[in-house]
């Protein structure tokens, strides 16, 4: 038996993830057609998914033959579709990465001629049409009838899946930035992920030839799980409708950062094809630096985390532009910076220091009159990579690392009707964030800050304190008001732990005994 290789590959053109259960019968065709590709720079990533047939000992066979161009993979257990193509893209170090099931087959032109096309019409990701057949290659009987053109596809996907799985070319990056399949769906998961790369402003295209097989047989997933898929099909349909009808008024993208790295986000207008800026503000052509305010908020035995977050900001917090600190503490000895500014507080036990935030920031909204934006970021955080510009926006929140793709019936919502920040409606809401990190321009901010400070002191005069405190409030204003940026959890990272989320690390929340901290002195 051939053995499974794991290894970390030199970065080709292009990764061709296979996933493989039980596909004896077709995969020698489907490996086959990708071996004679007349692209050049390549690799095949096959992932067994613990087949119970003889598909381990083939695909084995065939990496033995071709080892240069076949990497084998085998889940410890049976893991299902969408994790198993994840892992391969997972070990994937290519610029793109195509996908392809272990029963279709590939016209030999047919990666040479989508990656030509993404480079020649400054695409995103890429597919082709594709004919159905059964058995053999001669017997084709139609086709799925979708369409090539950005223009077409993005407004009709609310009506169809107009990409074939096995013949979609996506940038890495771009895949990476939406996490790869979302594995909690039962079904339609491609439908889904194509789905999110166009709500998020990526432009998607067909090569507008046959370049692709889609086998018929009675043991493919769209037989066997037809009215699980149909169900969960139906739902992105629903989901796109109500982006699209919300598109063709505000014109705006679901603007979705989920990697830092791609920073100049492209948004196409579909009307006119022209690329536009995803930012209000083309930071490529400005000639001045912004003034960005960030507040800080330190007292008693917290103030031993301001140095490190200081400086690690220095480092590498929007460093092209002006930034001034405001410091909020009851400590203000041995700080004398010129950048920052220290606010004298008096210190309350916990959780007040943190659920009065928003009511010092507005008791105190003159000392930021020269700011363009502003951000607040917990004092026992640190900057670890580069943050810039791709944070500017109206109004600015970060993806809980705690609830990040997951659904939102976990989500720690305040419970009690008779809070300010209770949410009567939980079904309408995507995301829950996380109140380390935020901000936006000073004007949006300040009034968000505004009113929350006025919801939080209601709840107060009636012997209410929210279960999050004040993140719960702002999740309650976010449902009210939607973020026009949504970051990672990369701006709000626990230090240790959450490895799994495979994100770049921007902020980090750091490792501390909560208890010790917030013990009160006494006299």
């Amino acid at each position: 038996m051939g053995k499974v290789i794991e290894l970390i590959m030199h970065a080709n053109l292009l990764d061709i993830i296979v996933p493989v259960f039980n596909g004896e019968k077709y995969i020698s065709q489907a490996l086959d057609s990708l071996l004679v590709q007349t692209l050049d720079d390549f690799k095949i990533i096959i992932v067994d998914d613990r087949s119970t047939d003889g598909t381990f000992d083939i695909i084995n066979e065939y990496q033995v033959k071709h080892q240069d161009k076949i990497i084998v993979l085998r889940n410890e257990k049976n893991l299902g579709l969408s994790i198993t193509r994840n892992k391969g893209a997972s070990f994937s170090k290519s610029k793109y990465i195509g996908f392809h099931d272990c029963d279709d087959v590939s016209d030999k032109d047919k990666y040479k001629k989508i990656i030509e096309y993404i480079k020649e019409h400054n695409l995103d990701g890429c597919g082709c049409l594709g004919v159905y057949f059964q058995d053999d290659l001669n017997n084709t009987c139609g086709d799925p009838k979708i369409k090539t053109t950005y223009q077409d596809i993005f407004l009709e996907f609310h009506l169809k899946n107009h990409f074939i799985v096995s013949s979609m070319v996506l940038k890495r990056e771009v895949f990476n930035s939406l996490s790869g399949f979302k594995c909690s769906l039962k079904g339609c998961q491609d439908y889904d992920l194509w789905a999110r790369c166009l709500m998020q402003g990526y432009k998607l295209e067909n090569v507008p030839e046959f370049l692709h097989f889609i086998r018929l047989h009675n043991d493919s997933m769209c037989k066997t799980m037809k009215d699980v898929m149909k169900a969960e099909e139906n739902r992105i349909r629903v989901r796109y409708k109500q982006f699209l009808d919300r598109w063709k008024v505000t014109r705006q993208f679901i603007n979705f950062d989920l990697d830092s790295y791609i920073t100049n986000r492209r948004i196409v207008n579909v009307n006119t094809n022209v690329n536009v800026n995803v930012n209000p503000v083309d930071f490529k052509n400005i000639n001045t630096k912004l003034r960005i305010g960030l507040i800080l908020i330190a007292t008693n035995k917290y103030i031993i985390f301001f140095k490190s977050l200081y400086e690690s900001a220095k480092r590498f917090f929007l460093t092209k532009h002006n930034v001034n600190f405001f410091l909020f503490t009851n400590c203000k000895d041995n700080i004398s910076y010129n950048d920052v500014k220290i606010i004298q507080i008096e210190h309350k036990p916990w959780p007040f220091m943190t659920l009065l935030r928003y009511d010092m920031i507005r008791r105190n909204r003159k000392i930021f009159n020269d700011m363009d934006y502003i951000f607040y970021c917990d004092i026992d955080m640190r900057f670890t990579d580069q943050v810039g510009e791709e944070i500017l926006s109206d109004l600015v929140a970060v993806i809980h690392p705690g609830f990040y793709n997951v659904g939102n019936k976990k989500f720690p919502l305040e419970k009690n009707f008779r809070s300010l920040a209770f949410i009567s409606d939980r079904s309408k809401i995507r995301n829950y964030y996380a109140g380390g990190f935020q901000g936006g321009k000073r004007d949006v901010y300040l009034k968000a800050a505004e009113i929350l400070a006025n919801n939080i002191n209601k709840d107060l005069e009636r012997n209410i304190i929210a279960v999050w405190h004040d993140e719960s409030h702002w999740n309650k204003y976010l449902a009210m008001h939607p973020p026009t940026k949504i970051l990672t959890p990369s701006y709000c990272y626990p230090e240790t732990g959450y490895d799994y989320l495979k994100l770049t690390k921007k902020i980090i929340a750091l490792n501390k005994n909560h208890r010790v901290l917030r013990q009160e002195v006494t006299t």
